[in-house]
């Protein structure tokens, strides 16, 4: 086998370990605003956030199989922006922006959807949560005393697969370079 082959056999291995999907973009971080967990979508990408869901953690809850029908296996909360019907042949209308900030838990923003069956409707001390949104958004996983751990004008977010604590004007920078 030529070398040439064998580079590429390689590469294509080391392709195939690591995965074809992109890493999701940094677009969301939480931040508490009066003692409430607030989501913080980066400016450049409002209009790219179309969802919201959010759930409570259980580590010691067995969630029910992906087969059977009925409620998530973990307390929700879901906001999107409903897609407005086309005419005849016409393209959707362009659908309500993201707020650059949306209270967790809070009422849904203008022009956006809440679930109706959101089961999650507060925060408890001792639970995890989860967070994301859609466009592939990176999830932030947060809890509340981490949230009452950061510093003004500090945000927690996630990079790839990994937490962050930094700045919101990093925050906002880092995820301009993904728009």
């Amino acid at each position: 086998m030529s070398r040439r082959l064998a580079a590429l056999v390689s590469a294509g291995g080391l392709l195939a370990l690591g995965g074809c999907s992109p890493e999701p973009n940094p677009f969301l971080a939480v931040v508490l605003v009066d003692d409430r967990p607030t989501l913080v979508v980066a400016n450049c990408a409002l209009n790219r956030v179309e969802s919201v869901t959010l759930w409570e953690i259980d580590r010691d809850a067995s969630p029910a199989p992906a087969t059977e029908p009925g409620p998530p296996p973990y307390p929700d909360w879901r906001v999107w922006a409903p897609v407005p019907p086309a005419s005849r042949g016409a393209l959707p209308a362009s659908l309500p922006d993201a707020p650059a900030r949306l209270e967790l838990l809070g009422p849904p923003p203008p022009g956006w959807q809440a679930g109706a069956d959101n089961s999650l409707r507060e925060f408890r001390e001792d639970r995890e949560y989860h967070v994301f949104a859609s466009s592939r958004t990176a999830a932030v996983d947060f809890t509340l005393a981490r949230l009452r751990q950061l510093k003004a004008g500090e945000v927690l977010s996630a990079v790839n697969y990994d937490e962050r604590v930094e700045s919101e004007e990093d925050f906002q920078k880092r995820a301009g370079k993904f728009c």
